[in-house]
């Protein structure tokens, strides 16, 4: 089993289920869900502010990710699933901004997974990829191209 595979499956578990529906799955997971990247270190999901704020009442720890590059506002997180070791990254992240994108867009674009969550779309992440414009996220771009262009081929 791919770490993709097996983080969904704890995010699921680690969801609450009423909220679950949701929960967009962003990052790259949605490139290794259809081969563009062969497995992914961790899993983002992508939140409304209202589902954020309600996991943070539920006692799920908001805390500062890191400085948004473009607005020097902290970004902040909830880790759902944390990470194999004391100290270490966490595993699954639940994010309510990400550069480049909004949540309802995404949302609304987002198809249903197996899992319960929502898949993003491969355009959605490729904008918030491009907004990035980390090295490793514009070589992503290039991957969604070349993929979408030949999906487009094949018609």
């Amino acid at each position: 089993m791919k770490k993709f595979e097996r983080l969904l499956l704890d995010a699921a578990r680690a969801a609450p289920t009423d909220l679950a529906p949701s929960f967009v799955i962003f990052g790259s997971a949605p490139l290794a869900s259809v081969g563009i990247r062969p497995d992914v270190d961790d899993l983002d999901l992508f939140v409304s502010d209202e589902t954020f704020d309600e996991l943070v009442r539920r006692g799920y720890e908001s805390r500062v990710k890191r400085l948004d590059p473009s607005t020097g506002e902290s970004v902040h997180h909830v880790v759902l699933v944390p990470g194999p070791a004391p100290g270490s990254e966490p595993d699954v992240e639940v994010f309510r901004t990400f550069q480049g994108v909004d949540y309802a867009s995404v949302a609304r674009r987002a198809t249903a997974h197996e899992s319960g969550m929502r898949m993003a779309s491969l355009p959605d992440v490729r904008a918030w990829k491009v907004a990035s414009a980390r090295p490793k996220d514009l070589a992503d771009v290039a991957s969604i191209d070349r993929y979408l262009a030949e999906l487009g081929r094949r018609g």
